[in-house]
């Protein structure tokens, strides 16, 4: 029932952003039920099974609500919203920073090799606030040094003027963080392990991101 209220209102905000041109156009409820499970199970376009719209339908939507950048307005507006739900003003003032490698295969896009993390592909680079709401989101490829992915960030972060300071770890020490922190009206603030710490240790306010 979630999921089903979920694709309503995304279909709701789509039609609204980019209404269809022709009275007989695919409705936006019909193609995000077929994004959907192309999302969930990670199925090519052309293995959607029978009872979605053609594939060519579904992707040709997809393509051109990823084009007008529907999807991130979409991200941000709920990300508003669900600050509201928590009792907290709609723009944000903190935003936590981090870098995730994860494995994928040389196809729709550069990958390269982390040797930290011993991962061939590429490098998920977020910004959330304190609840974990994705502010910004990029990728490049693994091979990319965590303090050079920030730049990655300069498209998303303008859409938050209001962010004040940035929490990273410690693989972002270097000065040209710092400078880009200072470029957007950021305080960077690196959170330290403890000298004594052994193993795994959740850090303070990292662990959100």
């Amino acid at each position: 029932m979630v999921m089903e209220a979920g694709l309503d209102e995304v279909a709701r905000f789509l039609e609204l952003a980019d209404p269809p041109a022709r009275p007989n156009a695919r409705s936006a409820r019909r193609v995000m039920a077929a994004v959907a499970w192309h999302l969930r199970t990670g199925g090519g376009w052309r293995a959607l099974p029978d009872g979605f719209l053609p594939w060519r339908t579904v992707y040709g939507w997809f393509r051109r609500w990823v084009d007008k950048g529907l999807f991130a307005v979409l991200m941000r507006t709920l990300a508003r919203r669900q600050r509201r739900c928590c009792g907290r003003r709609p723009t944000p003032r903190l935003a936590i920073i981090d870098t995730q490698s994860v494995k994928c295969i040389g196809v729709r896009g550069p990958r390269g090799y982390d040797a930290a993390k011993r991962v061939v592909g590429r490098k998920r680079v977020l910004m959330v606030d304190a609840e974990g709401h994705i502010l910004a989101m990029t990728i490049v490829p693994a091979n990319v040094q965590d303090c050079d992915t920030l730049s990655a960030l300069d498209e998303g972060k303008p859409y938050w003027p209001s962010l004040r300071l940035g929490l990273f770890d410690s693989v972002f020490r270097a000065k040209r963080c710092e400078e880009w922190c200072n470029l957007h009206g950021m305080r960077r603030r690196v959170v330290e392990k403890d000298p004594d710490q052994k193993g795994f240790v959740v850090l303070e306010r990292r662990w959100i991101v």
